[in-house]
């Protein structure tokens, strides 16, 4: 006798029902063969059903972001808000737990916390240094995807922290590299605003793989396309003066910042002849006369004027507006206004002094809407409506969804939602 099993069995039950008697007979005697047809059914079944689960099963790390609710997201971020509330370092607590959530989740899912917990606490809006750890993560959690997670990142984000932390991981892991092939390649896609911020990473990693030698890093810039060639400079200076990768690398000590590191960096400057490179290394001596005499814009103009070319000097001074104008306590009338106080003299330069503003804190975070509000409040009455159009501009570039512009006024003071409606921003 033949055993069936019981569910078997009934299936067999139900297929006899379809059959004539002549075949219910064939099958009621050949029960070894009735058992191979349907454990070949059932098995077939399987194979389906494994292909269609497959197919809906994230077929990457990446993926596995779109399994978390909304409301699992918003608790996570008021969890780390309360956490990071409480330390003595909030930058760097915010940096460990949004690092901690993209291993896990991936960069999407630590993106949307960061922008939940930036809705909470405006300091968090300041976030270049904790995008580059949280994109390293991402990187190191997924290190064959690097295509997928440049096309998918925010470049406009964090002043493009997310950007230069995925390329930073990367090409930490493959020193096989040769990096002005490899930007070349990697940074030829997106945006152009996207190809000139890769290309500014690829500055600070030609000094780093230089062992800190500027000039030769210099000369690798000039490898590149031509139209990245300032950006790629800047790059390299910044990291000559703020040392950064150089410290974390052990290549450099961390610099004391006094009047003689700060003359030391401005000599550097002056053994530089080319207008490109004269630029850039002004431009990174801003965030120096910030780091070390304070993010104060009387402070920053004086040193700026060091510079013998106008241009180098504006260059320097545009530079400390992108710094200032997302430093924590420049949310008031007073501090937004002392930034472009000495550009008033002309409509040309009180635009050119107002773009930039506008611009930093809107690339750094849409949630700086309110302080490009006060901004653009206080600039000369004639240039108000360009002003307004300028900051809506600017916020469609980097929110290009109607409904989350509108969301994001809604939640502004009922002053700053009023302005909203009237400029339609």
């Amino acid at each position: 006798m033949v055993f069936v099993n019981p569910a078997v069995e009934e299936i067999l039950k139900l297929v006899m029902v379809y059959f004539n008697s002549e075949m219910l007979n064939y099958f009621t005697k050949n029960p070894k063969k009735v058992l191979l047809l349907l454990n070949i059914i059932l098995a077939l079944g399987l194979v389906f059903s494994l292909q269609i689960i497959w197919k809906n099963y994230p077929q990457n790390e990446n993926e596995t972001e779109n399994l978390l609710l909304s409301s699992e997201v918003s608790k996570m971020a008021g969890e780390i808000f309360s956490e990071c509330k409480k330390s003595n370092s909030w930058h760097e607590c915010y940096k460990v737990e949004l690092s901690k959530t993209t291993k896990t989740y991936g960069l999407k899912t630590g993106t949307e916390i960061l922008n939940l917990v930036q809705a909470q606490d405006p300091n968090s809006r300041n976030c270049h240094v904790i995008s580059h750890f949280m994109s390293r993560e991402a990187i190191k959690r997924n290190p064959n995807n690097l295509d997928q997670l440049l096309d998918e990142l925010d470049v406009n984000a964090c002043g493009s922290g997310f950007l230069h932390g995925v390329l930073e991981a990367y090409v930490g892991m493959h020193p096989e590299l040769k990096i002005e092939d490899f930007a070349n390649e990697v940074c030829n896609r997106g945006t152009e605003y996207k190809k000139r911020m890769c290309a500014h990473f690829i500055g600070h990693v030609f000094l780093l793989n230089t062992e800190g030698d500027l000039q030769l890093a210099v000369g690798l810039c000039h490898k590149l396309q031509d139209a990245w060639l300032f950006d790629c400079l800047d790059g390299a200076f910044m990291e000559d003066h703020q040392k950064l990768a150089l410290v974390e690398h052990e290549v450099a000590k961390q610099p004391v910042l006094n009047d003689e590191y700060i003359k030391q960096m401005e000599n550097t400057c002056a053994k530089f002849k080319q207008r490109a490179e004269l630029m850039a290394c002004w431009t990174e001596m801003a965030e120096m006369y910030a780091h070390t005499y304070g993010y104060d814009a009387e402070i920053i103009y004086k040193n700026c004027l060091r510079a013998k070319d106008l241009q180098d000097q504006r260059a320097c001074y545009g530079k400390g507006v992108v710094v200032m104008a997302i430093y924590m306590g420049f949310e008031s009338e007073q501090k937004i206004q002392s930034l472009c106080k000495h550009y008033k003299t002309s409509p040309q330069d009180e635009q050119w002094c107002v773009s930039s503003v506008l611009s930093a804190l809107i690339y750094y975070s849409p949630k700086f809407v309110d302080r490009g509000i006060t901004a653009c409040g206080l600039v000369s009455p004639d240039l108000q409506a360009w002003c307004f159009e300028k900051l809506k501009n600017e916020l469609k570039t980097v929110m290009p969804d109607a409904k989350a512009r509108q969301d994001l006024c809604n939640g502004l003071s009922e002053a700053d939602k009023q302005i909203c409606l009237k400029y339609e921003i």
